[in-house]
């Protein structure tokens, strides 16, 4: 019983080390895959929403916050948008809206949805934004989240000419997103 574990413990440790010296000492090119907000320059930082401000005092005075609650919220805030004006990111915040690709799998969509609003509710207290994020999100919509990660793993091939490169791109994610 102890060999196996051991065993697979130690693959883990040395396919870490393999990831993290590769990331390291590969100069990988990074792909063509422009930020999304220059395409949506008409969404200027401006008053921020009511909705969203109360939301967050909810959230600080440790209220509940109910599903409808945040439903409504992203249904107001978070917009779709085609695929080509999203570069290879399947959401993101510009200012004090959120935006998401209109091309994800119905699942993914709700969770990338509620990834994007954990960001607009976020106070900067967080040791690690996207990792918050996904936790949040994560909770609310499990199959949403892994639909996502698959989506993300079939979406991102084509950025990379290499697939040493690609995998490394793969590691470098798994840390921010999934690392707290």
């Amino acid at each position: 019983m102890k060999k196996p574990v051991l065993t697979i413990l130690i693959t883990i440790v040395l396919i870490v080390v393999i990831l993290e010296v590769l990331s390291k000492s590969q100069k990988c090119k990074t792909p063509d895959c422009f930020y999304p907000c220059n395409n949506f320059s008409t969404i200027l930082p401006g008053p921020r929403d009511p909705d969203l401000i109360r939301l967050q005092q909810k959230r600080l005075a440790g209220e509940k916050i109910s599903k409808q609650e945040y439903r409504l919220i992203a249904e107001k805030l978070i917009l779709e948008k085609d695929p080509e004006l999203m570069g290879c990111y399947n959401g993101v915040v510009c200012g004090e809206s959120g935006f998401v690709r209109k091309d994800l799998p119905s699942n993914a969509k709700i969770f990338v949805k509620r990834h994007e609003l954990e960001h607009l509710l976020q106070t900067g207290e967080e040791r690690n934004s996207e990792f918050a994020a996904n936790l949040a999100a994560g909770r609310e919509y499990p199959l949403g989240f892994l639909q996502t990660i698959f989506f993300s793993i079939w979406n991102r091939a084509r950025y990379y000419d290499s697939p040493v490169c690609y995998i490394i791109s793969l590691w470098k994610t798994f840390k921010v997103y999934f690392l707290p």
